[in-house]
């Protein structure tokens, strides 16, 4: 037998809105100095991978992610402090490309985040307060090995007109709209279309 590697990746991409209220300690008040966010890969949380029926190869991928943040605050009297808190948890819920996942096998899934502030943070009533870009990249990448038979791998077979047609047909049915239909409910319709 002949072993081949099959490795795929899939990509997905979102940006997400919060606006963070987040309380102050008794005896805090001034100004924001600095706001630093922990960027970069991060663990999800609650991670499901459910492949879908009737749609072969995708799966839908729900996780939930906390991304942390330090606030340095300084008060009028030139006292500094620190404070640290997450943005409120991001519940993501996405379809992407899976081939072959199955849920004792999952795919390696990694998540990377990137913040902007939008409006810069203030502090009123009791509250630091600011508005967040969050900018998140799910990354699904897997191995995969394929026991082929020999027969399919020594170059005679690979040259004979036969194994050569059946190539071009496999392709060509692919990139034919018409032979190989992708599936209508894939994309929800917008609300008030059906």
């Amino acid at each position: 037998m002949s072993q081949t590697i099959f490795t795929y990746e899939s990509i997905f991409a979102d940006t997400f809105v919060q606006l963070v209220s987040h309380p102050l300690p008794e005896g805090i008040s001034g100004s924001v100095s600095t706001l630093d966010f922990s960027d970069g890969v991060r663990d999800a949380e609650n991670l499901s991978v459910k492949p879908l029926l009737g749609v072969p190869g995708f799966s839908m991928v729900e996780f939930r992610l906390q991304v942390p943040f330090k606030a340095r605050l300084s008060s009028p009297g030139g006292d500094k402090s620190e404070l640290d808190g997450h943005i409120p948890d991001i519940h993501v819920k996405v379809v992407i490309y899976t081939p072959l996942a199955r849920q004792d096998a999952l795919p390696d899934l990694k998540v990377d985040s990137r913040c902007q502030i939008l409006v810069d943070p203030s502090i009123a009533g009791g509250l630091l307060q600011f508005a967040v870009n969050v900018n998140i990249v799910l990354r699904c990448s897997d191995k995969h090995q394929l026991n082929i038979p020999s027969s399919l791998s020594n170059k005679e077979h690979r040259d004979s007109p036969a194994l050569q047609a059946s190539w071009v047909e496999a392709c060509e049915k692919f990139a034919d709209p018409q032979r190989t239909l992708f599936p209508e409910d894939f994309f929800p319709a917008p609300r008030g279309e059906t």
